[in-house]
């Protein structure tokens, strides 16, 4: 894996010149017709400096992620021979993209990690941040300003968990209806950021009470549709003022009050 070994002659002392595109340690010794007249010694070729078209970025997982969960990367640092660096440096620069609304913003610098981790078998840098809208996190890794292999690499981030106290409650059955006519209103789950989720399987809890003890119950049928979108139904059997409360275990849903009231009336609409 040496090159050729170059001897020249000056002042009555030999001088050996050799290279190698192979980081790593050799064995040397000088041998005249077979027989060594030094001890073998060891030299180290270390890699040069970091060249962007052999860097390459990568994702530390599987390309999925989690609102407000970190996101990793990693960059290993390899010189123009393919020698993988074992030590830090290399003027890296890295840019996020992620959604916002119709369009994508960028995360600032100070939201951005790049950390040099020599804790691994290979050292390497290692890129963190946190996407909290949902959607393809877009992440550009450039090493003098040149793109490196693998750049840009993308992130599709799933909404977090669910918030009841930011899922959305909409629709006409939110503020009453007409006596014996059903009415509806849909709850659409949400987590802590805002992001729409688009799983079923929550189980909210749907009541609504008339006020005066001599009123019939009023049956409630939740649907979950399976889109993180759950459709509520049920039918006002009397007039008067009821109360209307949404639950999902021990929390309240949304803005809505514990108790919010609805208004049955014979005609016309709730008011």
């Amino acid at each position: 894996s040496l090159g050729d070994v170059e001897l020249s002659f000056a002042n009555g002392t030999y001088n050996a010149t050799f290279s190698t595109t192979f980081a790593g340690s050799y064995e040397v010794s000088v041998q005249v017709f077979g027989v060594g007249v030094t001890a073998t010694q060891a030299v180290s070729f270390v890699p040069e400096a970091p060249f962007a078209l052999t860097t390459i970025a990568r994702l530390a997982g599987n390309g999925l992620g989690v609102a407000g969960d970190k996101n990793v990367i990693l960059i290993e640092g390899r010189d123009k021979y393919g020698n993988a660096r074992t030590q830090e440096g290399g003027a890296y620069t890295v840019e996020v993209s992620v959604p916002d609304g119709t369009t994508t913003k960028r995360l600032f610098d100070s939201e951005i990690t790049i950390l040099w981790n020599d804790q691994l078998v290979q050292p390497l840098y290692q890129v963190e941040f946190v996407s909290t809208p949902k959607g393809i996190a877009f992440v550009e890794v450039k090493l003098g300003g040149v793109p490196v292999v693998g750049s840009p690499l993308t992130i599709d981030v799933s909404p977090a968990s669910i918030d009841p106290a930011k899922c959305v409650l909409s629709g006409p059955g939110v503020n009453g209806g007409i006596l014996n006519q059903e009415t509806f209103f849909e709850i659409q789950s949400m987590d802590s950021f805002g992001n729409e989720r688009s799983e079923g399987g929550d189980k909210f809890e749907v009541t609504v009470e008339c006020t005066q003890a001599t009123c019939p119950a009023v049956p409630v049928l939740v649907t979950d549709l399976g889109t993180g979108v759950y459709e509520v139904r049920y039918t006002l059997n009397s007039l008067g003022t009821f109360n209307l409360q949404v639950r999902l275990g021990m929390a309240d849903v949304g803005l809505l009050p514990v108790q919010s009231p609805l208004v049955v009336t014979s005609k016309g609409t709730a008011g």
